[in-house]
């Protein structure tokens, strides 16, 4: 067992379990975590440095160093990969593993992205009227989509691409407009990215993923309680909350914004 995959099975063992099988490169994980790690001190010269980039490990290494702020958060993906373990079937869980790849590759905060696919389709799993059929399904034009899926009832196969949406503090305004034009712009945006080139009539289904402090969720949050987007196949943004005493208790919501409390 490699040392990289020791700290994750310590810390997020459902995730091991879900994804451990002879073919999975954990050496190649490994080797790409460590020349990471090399870089920074090599950009930086303070080894302080690798637990100041966002990544998983980051997290990890910073749990592991006794700070409290990030228990939560590796509790939450503990809890979301034990879901994805029940919801999803053995030929499903096949398809994610180049999911959780990824976001083992992936060394700054753009790992959440992967949390957020990963996320949506638990969401969908727990309704019981989703099956997945392909992860990253290549369209004609080379470029891919995040899911293939059979919808049950009504019988139907749709494309979903998730978007997410990491939250500029800066930029974030109580103004109708304002926030009807951002997300709809952004959404607009990666549908036509996707469609280039395609016949149209390819329906593809967008999903964002609003990652953020609560204090500007919440001002999404009430602009989704009475509005909607102009797109079509576009799904009201999903964002995920975590709520804690500072102790040992914590609640997470992971939900459209308009439900957020």
């Amino acid at each position: 067992m490699t040392i990289l995959k020791r700290n994750l099975n310590a810390f997020l063992p459902r995730m091991v379990d879900m994804i451990d099988h002879e073919n999975f490169p954990w050496a190649k994980i490994e080797c790409k975590f460590e020349s990471e790690i090399e870089k920074r001190f090599r950009d930086k010269g303070d080894r302080e440095y690798i637990t100041i980039e966002a990544s998983i490990y980051d997290i990890i290494i910073s749990v592991k160093s006794g700070k409290r702020e990030h228990v939560g958060l590796l509790k939450y993906f503990n809890s979301l990969f034990t879901e994805l373990s029940e919801n999803l079937s053995e030929q499903e869980k096949t398809h994610v593993v180049s999911a959780v790849k990824n976001l083992l590759l992936t060394f700054d905060k753009r790992y959440l992205n992967f949390v957020g696919e990963l996320a949506v389709l638990n969401q969908l799993k727990k309704t019981g009227n989703f099956n997945l059929h392909k992860h990253e399904f290549k369209l004609p034009n080379k470029k891919t989509i995040d899911f293939d899926l059979e919808i049950l009832e009504p019988n139907m196969r749709i494309l979903l691409e998730v978007l997410n949406i990491h939250i500029n503090e800066q930029k974030v305004e109580n103004d109708f407009d304002k926030i009807k034009g951002f997300f709809e712009r952004r959404i607009s945006d990666k549908i036509d990215s996707k469609k280039m080139n395609l016949q149209p009539d390819y329906n593809i289904h967008i999903i964002p993923v609003v990652w953020g402090s609560y204090e500007q969720l919440v001002i999404y949050r009430d602009f989704f309680k009475e509005n909607s987007l102009d797109v079509d196949l576009a799904h009201e943004p999903l964002s995920f909350l975590m709520l804690s005493d500072g102790e040992d208790y914590y609640h997470f919501q992971f939900s459209p914004l308009s439900q957020l409390p």
